[in-house]
């Protein structure tokens, strides 16, 4: 912002150099009270993320109740499908066996 040559004779009245001082204070108090908030907001933030991290171990840590009751406990079965590997291609195959090969083994 370009001040006019005729803006510094303006501040040297005494109502005009009031007026930047309570504009000066008013911008100093609101920087004040932003940081204030900052810092609060943050602290708020900051308290809720240990909470978080606080129940996410709990859940990591506990365990389920173990059916067997002296005290063993059995493996668990997952019912994933297995995915058996293909058989070898012989290092001789033609480019027909390799394609009849391929379309056995596609997805």
């Amino acid at each position: 912002m370009y001040l006019r040559s005729d803006a510094t004779k303006d501040t040297n009245q005494p109502g005009k150099m009031e007026d930047m001082a309570a504009l000066l204070q008013y911008l100093q108090k609101e920087a004040e009270q932003r940081r204030r908030d900052d810092d609060r907001r943050r602290a708020e933030e900051a308290e809720i993320r240990r909470q978080e991290f606080a129940t996410f171990i709990a859940t990591l840590t506990t365990r389920p109740p173990s059916s067997p009751s002296n005290g063993t406990q059995q493996p668990t079965q997952h019912n994933k499908p297995v995915i058996k590997p293909p058989p070898p291609l012989l290092a001789d195959a033609t480019f027909q066996q390799f394609r009849d090969w391929r379309r056995c083994w596609q997805d």
